[in-house]
């Protein structure tokens, strides 16, 4: 059984240690590890699939990408909170500043979720049970809605 793989595959995987499995293969293993946003991306994915006027792959990358950016500001302004540090006055982080990093923000988003990646994600979130996949749709709706939640909390005085 010959192995179809080029000499950068087959050297890759001979530094890995894996013989038989191609780079790609191996490196969306790594990226299976952490799969949190994933999972998110995998769940609006199929909810956006069931409408008939929606792009399932933006729209998902673009909540995904979203719920990264709350991330960041919950952090933030948790950084904030527990600190005499307030990174929202700092004097470089100007509107400008800020749209430019949403915006390299959701390019990288793009480019790391591509439409091969998605489809292998979506189809790994396929094979989950039907629990498992309501478990991971809340925890979607819970990462967008909670820090929009706490905002108001955290900038009390």
């Amino acid at each position: 059984m010959a192995n179809n793989f080029n000499g950068l595959d087959r050297l890759a995987c001979e530094i890995i240690g894996e013989k038989g499995k191609s780079l790609n293969s191996k490196l969306f293993e790594i990226d299976n590890r952490s799969m949190i946003y994933g999972n998110i991306l995998a769940s609006t994915y199929n909810l956006y699939g069931r409408f008939n006027n929606q792009a399932p792959y933006e729209s998902s990358v673009l909540y995904t990408s979203a719920c990264e950016m709350l991330l960041v500001l919950f952090s933030l302004s948790m950084l904030k909170l527990f600190t005499n540090y307030d990174p929202f006055k700092a004097e470089f982080l100007t509107n400008t500043v800020a749209i430019i990093l949403i915006g390299l923000l959701m390019i990288g988003n793009f480019m790391f979720y591509s439409k091969k990646r998605v489809v292998k994600i979506v189809e790994k979130y396929n094979t989950k049970t039907k629990a498992e996949k309501r478990i991971w749709g809340t925890i979607a709706i819970v990462n967008f809605i909670l820090p929009l939640i706490l905002f108001p909390f955290l900038f009390k005085k």
